[in-house]
């Protein structure tokens, strides 16, 4: 089973077996400043945990575009908010290694989803590239990184080599592809590095 069939397979139970924190959820959408207006790439959102804490602060006029490798996730999200009541949402199903577009954001968020990439190298050189200058990538998690590692490896296949790295580590491969980390949160209740675009 590849990582988009095991996400497909939990898709139907997801939100009422996957919990989130909201106020530490709420927390980090302070931290990262989210501005009115501003393109938002959500990568790896699944059933759009962040998206009811991002849509007040970006309007109406604002846009998030949520990528993910399961199909079965993306249609949950696109129940829960549909075109109609949301038409600044879009949902688009593919790996963000596969993903192409001519649009540049202000922001790209990966929430509880990084540990997931194949390749966590190539992946920041892609999202590097769809950022306006200044523009922000965050990586989040509202659990601690040793909560995160030790279930990960503890579930098994696929996702048990699943690991997130630490803050130095991630702020090394940032480095490499312009941007600059500005801020890193790696302690016992969350995980928040967020890099800078620099050109």
């Amino acid at each position: 089973m590849n990582h988009e069939e095991f996400f497909d397979s939990l898709a139907h139970s997801w939100d009422e077996t996957t919990k989130h924190d909201k106020e530490k959820i709420k927390e980090i959408v302070e931290i990262i400043g989210f501005t009115n207006r501003a393109k938002v790439l959500d990568v790896g959102s699944g059933t759009g945990i962040l998206i009811p804490f991002i849509i007040p602060k970006i309007g109406r006029r604002g846009r998030i575009v949520c990528v993910d490798v399961s199909d079965k996730m993306l249609k949950i999200a696109s129940k829960k908010f549909p075109t109609k009541n949301f038409p600044n949402l879009e949902f688009i199903h593919s790996d963000i290694l596969n993903y192409e577009t001519d649009e540049l954001f202000d922001f790209i968020v990966c929430y509880s989803s990084f540990p997931h990439f194949t390749d966590k190298r190539r992946s920041i050189k892609k999202m590097s590239g769809f950022l306006k200058q200044n523009g922000k990538l965050v990586i989040a998690h509202s659990q601690s990184r040793r909560e995160i590692n030790d279930f990960h490896s503890s579930y098994g296949d696929p996702i048990s080599n699943d690991f997130l790295p630490t803050s130095q580590e991630l702020a090394s491969i940032f480095k490499n592809f312009s941007l600059n980390t500005t801020l890193t949160i790696d302690d016992e209740t969350k995980y928040l590095v967020i890099g800078t675009k620099s050109y």
